[in-house]
């Protein structure tokens, strides 16, 4: 400041402006990167939640077809990592989708005791199983997109 009354001299004033511009420049790229950080943090959210589901597909489908090839034991492993799976996986569902695969696990107990008995039927039951799943996973993608 210059002894006149205190008003700033033309080199501090500029000097003012270059700095606020600095602020505001910094600002303006900080906002920028702050949304597309919350923007990338939300498609790798969905992403993982979709693989998560598509995993349990998986593993449900590889669980029937050991089932129908009579391979029992590697099916009931399967199955049970499935259902696992299933819990941990339940509430990122929609509730429609929830009640479904609620009913889905109410078959645990029963699914798991037919193919350690080597029940033939297991494999149609683990078949009808998996059509429940993809139609549970067709009504949580619909409700994500919408």
């Amino acid at each position: 400041m210059s002894s006149e009354g205190g008003r700033l001299s033309q080199g501090q004033k500029r000097a003012l402006i270059f700095v606020a511009a600095i602020i505001v420049a910094f600002g303006a790229g900080a906002g920028w990167q702050f949304l597309r950080a919350n923007a990338l943090e939300r498609q790798l959210r969905e992403t993982q939640h979709t693989l998560a589901f598509r995993s349990l597909e998986a593993t449900l489908g590889a669980a029937t077809l050991e089932a129908q090839r009579g391979s029992n034991e590697v099916a009931r492993l399967l199955l049970s990592e499935f259902f696992t799976g299933l819990q941990a996986a339940l509430d990122q569902a929609p509730v429609t989708a929830r009640q479904r695969f609620d009913a889905i696990l109410s078959e645990r107990d029963a699914l798991i005791t037919a193919l350690s008995r080597g029940d033939p039927e297991a494999g149609t039951r683990l078949a009808y199983l998996y059509l429940q799943f993809r139609s549970g996973t067709r009504e949580f993608a619909a409700d994500s997109v919408g």
